[in-house]
């Protein structure tokens, strides 16, 4: 009997404790019990603290400096909803570089900084979307004519050609699969699928246009006839000509390379011309080596990349 009257009597004072904390909270006395069930934020790594500068800029391809400049840009938000620990706005950055700049599984980028893999996914979106919708716009433009007079002196005094303002040319983004009815449209020649992406570029390697909306399997001329870049050139909106390679047209306003030269000149003119073009190419579009795991936003990220390449 006694053992009985112990157990009735510790249910009721748990039962009756419990009843305290139910008036209490209904009555407003709601902080002191919501404090028990918040969970307490983890330790983690700021890159920005933890390395020296040139530690940071090999494994972020940018200086702290640049990094906090782009930060005050890119005007990402900070969770105030005291829902767990939420990432502040610099960590955010540093977590899309590290993914733009390496090509790392998710799981990968996030163990450097402990956070889970899901995180980091949600953190990649939203830098790309803040880099596509508020920074590409202002800082990848053709250029006008006060600009164009300027690009021209730089690229002449890189190539020799008089009167260009920049070079166009496709790269292949890798991508996995997209799924669905259309997903061999973006089954390019090679056999892979990608995002074919159109980039006209300056003398210092930086994006003047970027189209990367269309599948791996349309030729780069299809995308250069339906882009706004031939519709500005053709208006002179644009000045000066464009250098291309042999997947374009020749047309007033783009040179391409001489398909049978013949002088001494010509075959120099040929050489010189495919040489810096591709070379440049290659440099601007190191990062994309690996293949973009998520296809569904595999074009942003890549203008994610652009702009962080202009930077």
């Amino acid at each position: 009997m006694a053992s009985e009257f112990i157990a009735s009597y510790d249910s009721w004072a748990d039962f009756a404790q419990f009843c305290l904390r139910v008036d209490d909270f209904m009555c407003g006395n709601v902080y002191r019990y919501s404090l028990l069930t918040m969970r307490q934020p983890r330790d983690r790594l700021i890159p920005i603290e933890l390395y020296r500068d040139d530690e940071f800029s090999f494994r972020y391809r940018f200086s702290k400096a640049a990094v906090m400049k782009m930060l005050k840009e890119i005007c990402l938000r900070e969770n105030s909803d005291r829902r767990g620990a939420p990432l502040p706005p610099l960590l955010k950055l540093l977590i899309a570089l590290r993914f733009y700049g390496s090509g790392a599984m998710q799981t990968v980028v996030g163990d450097l900084v402990n956070v889970s893999q899901p995180t980091v996914s949600t953190v990649i979106w939203e830098v790309t979307q803040a880099v596509c919708l508020r920074l590409f716009p202002k800082n990848v433009q053709l250029p006008n004519a006060t600009e164009g007079k300027s690009l021209m002196t730089r690229l002449y005094q890189i190539g020799r050609f008089t009167g260009v303002t920049g070079c166009i040319d496709c790269t292949h983004v890798q991508i996995i699969s997209p799924g669905g009815d259309c997903a061999e449209v973006y089954r390019n020649r090679k056999g892979v699928f990608s995002i074919n992406v159109q980039a006209v570029t300056g003398p210092e390697l930086q994006f003047l246009d970027v189209v990367a909306s269309w599948p791996g399997s349309v030729h780069d001329s299809r995308i250069f006839e339906n882009s706004r870049v031939i519709a500005m050139y053709e208006a002179s909106s644009v000045p000066g000509v464009l250098l291309g390679d042999q997947g374009y047209p020749c047309l007033p306003f783009l040179m391409t390379p001489l398909r049978v030269p013949r002088t001494s000149a010509e075959k120099r003119q040929a050489r010189v011309h495919l040489h810096w073009l591709f070379g440049m190419n290659t440099c601007i579009w190191f990062e994309h080596k690996h293949q973009i795991r998520q296809s569904v936003f595999g074009g942003e990220i890549s203008l994610g990349d652009v702009y962080s390449n202009d930077f």
